[in-house]
């Protein structure tokens, strides 16, 4: 008798959230609004959002002042703002509420959806405006007064002139640099308690506003602190397989509600790599358009540990990009398996970058002996050369300058190690997202080249380099053992 499996509930609760903050009062009304008022059921992640949000400190004042969900797509994510918005405008007189998206297509739809509900649920509604480019909904208070909930548009000059107690932007990801972003979230300064809510699904390295987010975000998470950001993420773990039943749950937390097992198993099958990555699982890929076929860099991902102590082989590259915006260090090393393990290490920003680079590159040195990778004629080779020099006596004993003809071939001998499964390392969507911004140079020049000039790829460079100086390392001959 073929076993019965259960159906496929997704998780009420994020995989990654920031601790709660503040007491719960307006949460739970805001629940109850949504139920007894508006007539709607929410959904266990609905509540969690709803509930976490919307918690008040000190003279009442909202506890968190930014908040950012990452969840997959058709999970239900403009109903809760929805609800967000009617709550702000009936229960907690909020006067003027902005939203945007880079689609306005995206906004207007959301904005459709709020105006329903609340014609549907017998809210006092003084003026619906429909006209394009004037879309409003204008709600009267049973004291006096009236607050209004517009659309404007995701541009520099979008929201100047406003003061908003909420804003809403829809889909972040889309937001390709901060001008919009910051004067859309500026309006809020002359309030003294206002949120912004954005609720999005996974970006990619050219979703700069979201990547700095969910890294503040991921930030706190990871070491509990409580502030004015939420951030909550419903995503499939980094190393669990695509097919994993537990991932699509983990990422879809209105399965099993309005969202159906068969849909998925449909889209696993017809989906590219990529799309499924994003869009269901809610992970960070290398992007379509990067130099690596889709998904092949994602496919190297194991949850492997740092470098074992009886490594061998082991270099450590360093690269940075011309502006010495950011400076960061590669490892690899050849696995027992024949493999090559590579991992970014550390990331330097800032002013002084380079001379953080150089005191970790040193104290590496010492523990490691390793071989060591720079890019020759680059912007810190000089300061490898140093580290070597400081080391040992023959710098060429254990330094290797990779000229740019020679690190052509090493982005060639990468690429077909990815190809090839050749390549293992841990998840790392910095480093995922260097790799996507990187494309091929032209014969003679860098092997890779900036797609976005805002966009460092000092990381991919230094990984390149790294994997390329360990193949061309000596191999070690064990003994006991015999040809024959």
């Amino acid at each position: 008798m073929a076993e019965r499996r259960l159906a496929l509930v997704g998780d009420p609760r994020p995989r990654i959230a920031t601790p709660p903050v503040g007491r719960r009062n307006r949460g739970l009304a805001a629940i109850k609004f949504a139920v007894e008022v508006l007539h709607i059921d929410l959904m266990p992640w609905q509540r969690f959002v709803l509930d976490r949000a919307c918690r008040t400190a000190a003279g009442e004042r909202w506890a968190i002042r930014t908040l950012l969900v990452i969840v997959a797509r058709q999970n239900g994510k403009s109903l809760v703002t929805a609800v967000r918005i009617l709550a702000g405008m009936w229960l907690w007189g909020e006067r003027l509420i902005i939203a945007a998206a880079q689609n306005r297509g995206v906004s207007i739809e959301s904005w459709r959806l709020t105006t329903e509900i609340a014609e549907n649920a017998g809210l006092p509604i003084t003026a619906v405006l429909r006209t394009t480019g004037r879309e409003e909904l204008q709600i009267t208070r049973p004291d006096g007064v009236m607050c209004r909930y517009k659309v404007v548009s995701s541009t520099p000059g979008g929201g100047r002139g406003l003061s908003a107690d909420l804003v809403v932007l829809d889909e972040l990801r889309e937001y390709k640099d901060w001008a919009s972003y910051a004067a859309l979230d500026k309006t809020r300064r002359a309030r003294p308690s206002s949120q912004l809510w954005t609720i999005s699904t996974e970006g990619d390295h050219t979703s700069v506003v979201l990547d700095n987010l969910q890294a503040a975000g991921r930030l706190a998470a990871g070491s509990r602190e409580k502030g004015p950001l939420a951030y909550f993420e419903w995503s499939a773990p980094p190393d669990a397989a695509r097919e994993d039943r537990a991932g699509w749950a983990a990422a879809n937390p209105a399965l099993g509600h309005t969202l159906d097992e068969a849909t998925i198993v449909a889209e696993l099958a017809t989906d590219p790599a990529p799309v499924f990555e994003t869009e269901v699982l809610c992970r960070r890929v290398t992007a379509v358009a990067s130099w690596l076929p889709a998904g092949r860099w994602d496919d190297c991902t194991e949850m492997a540990a740092t470098v074992p102590d009886d490594a061998t082989g082991v270099c450590f590259a360093a690269d940075a990009g011309p502006e010495l915006r950011q400076v960061s260090i590669v490892a690899a090393w050849r696995r027992p398996d024949g493999r090559v393990h590579v991992e970014a290490l550390q990331t330097f920003l800032g002013p002084s970058a380079t001379l953080q680079c150089e005191k970790r590159l040193t104290e590496l040195v010492a523990r490691w002996r390793p071989r060591l990778g720079v890019v020759k004629r680059g912007p810190i080779e000089a300061l490898v050369t140093r580290v070597a020099a400081a080391a040992v006596a023959d710098v060429d004993e254990i330094l290797e300058a990779v000229t740019y003809t020679d690190l052509e071939r090493a982005a060639l001998a990468f690429y077909e190690a990815v190809v090839a499964r050749r390549i293992v390392h841990p998840p790392d969507p910095m480093l995922a997202d260097q790799l996507a911004a990187a494309q091929p140079g032209e014969p003679g020049t860098m092997a890779l080249r900036r797609r976005n000039p805002s966009i460092d790829i000092e990381a991919a460079v230094a990984a390149v380099t790294a994997v390329w100086v360990v193949d061309r390392s000596p191999v070690i001959r064990r003994p006991g053992w015999v040809a024959y």
